[in-house]
């Protein structure tokens, strides 16, 4: 990458740059690669001692002597002496793997057992996406899948295995074998474990697997083939949320979820000794029929500076349906704590204490050069942010567990940033934001507006010792309206801090959209005789080629209130996949400002992001040219990430090109995964130039049942030394009362927790009566995450890992039902989720009953009762409503089974073996089943003709009597009564 400029001060030293940085992250990966040892090969007691431990601390997988602080009990003895099975070459199978009807391998191995096929653990989980690390030297399988709460701990000589901290003890019927290769499970066994099913077709010799959810490759070339269709598509796809979602209502008040966490830290600096501590506490759930998030922090010291600070407190509340505020039909409303809306050319991104409301649809722009990512975190956990693939920024959530993230101009099209959450304890979550910049146009005739108050820089509740200053309200109106389908205009007012002094005015502009190209324009008139104007293209050249361009201009303003007068833009980006290479994307920009103070500054971007033998690499270079005399710089950095069987590895190294040709940093971070619960983060920082200094810190987290433990300790050059300590958990709500479980699954505070309860529903209305029991012991399966919970003693069941803001589906485990009698009318709830704990949710079951016996009439040929064949029998409900129908057998038996509990009604439609033995309306008997008598197996019916009865509402003079007039009347005569039609019909 070599920049061609007619000052011709540019360096070519770049391509040495990035091979010496990508020698550095190939030299450090391979060097901690180096002593893992060969799968394989059996451990030696040498490697043994080479994974020993780090201050003090054994860190052999196979020991977890510090599983719990709470409850420390003698080391767990390493498995005995591993027993490999092997199997003939006759069980040998080689198939084709086939997932969701394409082919994803045509020589899979599996082995034949009896009528089942055992499956290799670790192929099938690299197939799949699931970072699960089989290691048959040890017997082990370790890791998670689809989502890093879903936990995997499998173990020789494989008697139980955990799945999200929770023990499983295998059955008789699983089988896990342990082979020199890998681990080999038995289909029905991995089918309970992860959300797929599979059915093996041995005719075709073929493994076709299907999901329950979107696993991890299969979310990545849906999220590719997405990109790339999505460009040109004229609308964002919206959540569909028809009546078959649940959305959980808020309540006044429902106990909050909370997290807190204590750090403790003492250093030496300059021979000076000092020390500090940080406690923060972070609350979240319904308060008065809204998502309530509040918070407080308290730091102390040495010094006696003891202070309350990071003091929030927000209401807000989410309806993707528009029905917020009644006439104002708002989606989105926010109170206490908040942010103002972006306000195009004037002030925006302010935050103090206010109200902000909207009817904006999800994932609305209003302004592509200021798109803000804003939300909320777990304090201390490290942040990465992608757009497009292309890693922008990284760093770490502060005490009050917000963060804002001010993000690149977006283009035209579909623009997808990923935010990569990863926590102290080898924790790693993913959230998407998807923007549709030019697709997203307001609907022809209809408004949408967005509305911010508050006073900007002051928090609801301030309790530091310096407070921030005070300063001017904000307040910003605008709307934007639909004028034709891709053309849409806006106009708003303004007022509210600026700079170091106040703005008013009134701004306004407007948006196109065509098919390959967006454009918007924007003016702002100031009250006090400013004003600003500007205008943003972006489209697409192909496909794969992506533009921006842009000019802003501001005149008439006082001084030092626009730092920038004048400022032009322009940038490529190309996306790119090679054979050698994952996809990437090359970009390159061009920006020149003027400022107030004459001088022209010019800033050339090159920025390159890609994959690489298992590397991922963002380069990005800026070369900065001023107008003055002052140095040109020529600045770059580089990013590698490597995700390593020991470990994560990460670094990043930045450089200066110009004339001094230097190295400015480098920091390299590497984690190792020691155990199930314990993981070493290690960061080495040197910094260079005329003040080097290098830096090295360590830190080791324990995640245990009820909390988390981190001692951290560095040390430099210099001879400085900082330690710490930091413990934090979580207190769960488990019941609308509270019930509080202590946790220290970081998880728990990212999600929701469901109450249900299963009930037998005696009336079958579908809602739970006065008086109608709750089932103890029924379980559930959460779709998305993979967790199974059951009810409790009092029939009440907490389902955790609810997704907010996503369709979550909660699966009942038939297998539960404690009476093979009972069944649900649904076996599945769809629920939009959202934070804290909701419900409770009504899950009916119902008690089933059957009904059978035999049908008879009498033949007056042979003068003997017979049984009925091939008669038609309905059967309906109280309500008239058909349920179930069936033929009688040569016999005459028939029988409903599986019927809800409650009375129904049988009913003998006309047809031509009904007419050969009555003549009427068809009703027939009524039957009650309850739930102490489920069954009726003697419901024998005779058919007169003048009526279809039980036969022991026949007494015996009536069926002598029916057999008369039966015997009087001639073969093929009908009797008739009532007027109804008494011809002669052919049977």
């Amino acid at each position: 990458m070599t920049y061609l400029c007619g000052t011709g001060r540019v360096s070519c030293a770049v391509r040495s740059v990035l091979a010496f940085g990508l020698m550095i992250a190939l030299f450090c990966a391979f060097a901690t690669s180096a002593t893992a040892q060969d799968p394989f090969l059996p451990e030696t007691p040498a490697a043994q001692q080479q994974n020993g431990g780090f201050l003090g601390f054994n860190t052999d997988d196979s020991t977890e002597a510090y599983r719990d602080l709470d409850s420390i009990t003698a080391v767990e003895e390493k498995p005995g002496k591993l027993q490999f099975t092997e199997r003939p070459d006759d069980q040998l199978l080689i198939v084709a793997l086939v997932v969701d009807d394409q082919l994803l391998n045509e020589g899979f191995l599996v082995y034949l057992d009896e009528d089942d096929i055992l499956i290799p653990l670790g192929v099938l989980s690299e197939m799949l996406g699931f970072p699960i690390e089989v290691t048959p030297a040890t017997g082990r399988a370790q890791g998670w899948f689809v989502r890093e709460e879903n936990t995997f701990s499998l173990k020789y000589p494989f008697g139980s295995i955990t799945i999200g901290g929770q023990e499983i003890v295998l059955e008789g019927q699983d089988k896990v074998e342990l082979h020199e290769d890998d681990i080999y499970v038995n289909k029905r066994l991995l089918e309970k474990w992860f959300p797929i099913n599979l059915i093996f077709k041995f005719n075709e010799l073929a493994l076709y697997l299907s999901t329950e959810e979107a696993l991890p490759f299969q979310e990545e070339a849906a999220r590719r083939e997405k990109w790339e269709r999505a460009r040109m598509v004229s609308a964002p796809p919206t959540l569909k949320l028809d009546d078959s979602v649940i959305r959980l209502p808020h309540r006044k008040f429902a106990p909050p979820n909370i997290s807190v966490n204590h750090n403790m830290s003492a250093a030496k600096t300059g021979g000076v000794s000092t020390h500090n501590s940080n406690h923060s506490l972070q609350l979240q759930g319904d308060f008065l029929y809204m998502d309530m998030r509040s918070g407080i922090g308290l730091t102390t010291a040495s010094d006696g500076d003891n202070q309350l600070q990071n003091a929030e407190f927000t209401l807000s509340k989410t309806d993707l349906d528009g029905n917020l505020l009644g006439p104002l039909k708002a989606t989105e409303i926010e109170i206490g704590d908040t942010t103002a809306y972006n306000f195009p050319l004037a002030g925006g991104s302010q935050r103090g204490r206010g109200v902000t409301l909207s009817n904006r649809p999800a994932n609305f722009v209003r302004d592509p050069d200021r798109y803000l990512l804003e939300g909320f975190g777990e304090v201390g956990w490290d942040m990465e942010v992608y757009q497009d693939e292309r890693l922008v920024d990284f760093f770490t959530i502060g005490s009050d567990g917000r963060y804002s993230f001010q993000a690149l101009p977006l283009r035209q099209g579909f623009n997808l940033f990923r935010l990569v959450f990863y926590g102290p304890n080898g924790q790693k979550r993913e959230k998407f934001e998807r923007v549709y910049l030019g697709a997203n146009m307001v609907e022809p005739g209809k408004l949408v507006y967005e509305v911010s108050a508050l006073e900007s820089s002051s928090p609801l509740f301030d309790p530091s010792k310096n407070p921030q200053p005070d300063t001017d309200p904000t307040f910003s109106v605008i709307g934007e309206y639909g004028i034709r389908k891709n053309l849409s205009a806006n106009l708003g007012f303004f007022t509210g801090p600026f700079a170091a002094d106040d703005m008013q005015g009134v701004g306004g502009g407007i948006r196109m959209s065509g098919a390959s190209m967006f454009a918007q324009g924007n003016f702002f008139q100031s009250l006090d005789g400013g004003h600003s104007a500007s205008v943003t293209l972006t489209g697409n050249l192909s496909k794969q080629i992506i533009w921006n361009a842009g000019h802003t201009e501001h005149r008439g303003y006082a001084m030092n209130q626009r730092e920038i007068l004048r400022e032009s833009f322009l940038g490529f980006s190309h996306n790119f996949s090679l054979p050698a290479l994952s996809s990437g994307s090359y970009g390159f920009d061009v920006r020149r400002q003027l400022r107030e103070n004459g001088t022209t500054e010019t800033v050339l971007t090159n920025r390159l992001s890609a994959g690489f033998l298992g590397f991922s690499l963002t380069n990005e270079i800026e070369y900065n040219i001023v107008s003055s005399n002052a140095q040109d710089n020529v600045l770059g950095t580089l990013t590698i990430r490597r995700r390593l069987p020991i470990g994560n590895f990460r670094g990043r190294l930045n450089y200066n090109l110009s004339d001094a040709q230097t190295l400015d940093s480098i920091e390299i971070q590497f984690q190792n995964q020691l155990s199930d619960k314990m993981f070493l983060n290690t960061i080495l920082n040197s910094t260079f130039g005329d003040t080097p200094l290098n830096t090295l810190s360590s830190t080791l987290d324990m995640t245990f049942k009820k909390y988390r433990l981190g001692v951290t300790a560095s040390l430099n050059d210099d001879g400085d030394v900082r330690t710490g300590v930091n413990v934090a958990y979580n207190l769960v709500p488990q019941s609308l009362k509270g019930d509080y479980k202590m946790s220290g699954d970081a998880a728990d505070l990212s999600s929701g927790n469901l109450m249900i309860q299963p009930f037998l529903d005696s009336n079958g209305n579908g809602v739970r009566d006065e008086g109608e029991e709750l089932i103890p012991g029924v379980a559930f399966r959460n779709a998305q995450r993979g967790i199974e919970m059951a009810a409790g003693p009092d029939g009440m069941l907490s389902m955790k890992g609810i997704s907010p803001n996503a369709i979550n589906r909660i699966l009942l485990k038939e297998a539960s039902l404690p009476d093979i009698y009972m069944r649900a009318p649904k076996n599945e709830l769809r629920v939009l989720g959202k934070q804290g704990i909701s419900g409770p949710i009504d899950f009916p079951l119902v008690k089933t009953g059957e009904i059978s016996g035999t049908v008879t009439a009498y033949n007056h040929i042979d003068q003997e009762e017979t049984a009925v064949e091939n008669l038609l029998i309905v059967l309906k409900n109280k309500q008239g409503e058909e349920v179930a129908r069936v033929y009688t057998e040569y016999d005459g038996f028939y029988v409903f089974p599986s019927l809800p509990i409650g009375e129904y009604e049988m009913f003998f439609p006309k047809n031509t073996t009904r007419d050969k033995w009555y003549v009427g309306e068809g009703t027939g008997p009524v039957f009650k089943l309850t739930s102490e008598e489920p069954d009726w197996f003697d419901g024998d019916v005779f058919i007169a003709p003048h009526r279809i009865d039980f036969y022991q509402s026949f007494p015996e003079s009536e069926r002598i009597m029916e057999r008369s007039s039966a015997a009087e009347r001639p073969a093929g005569e009908k009797l008739g009564f009532i007027g109804l039609n008494t011809e002669e019909r052919m049977p």
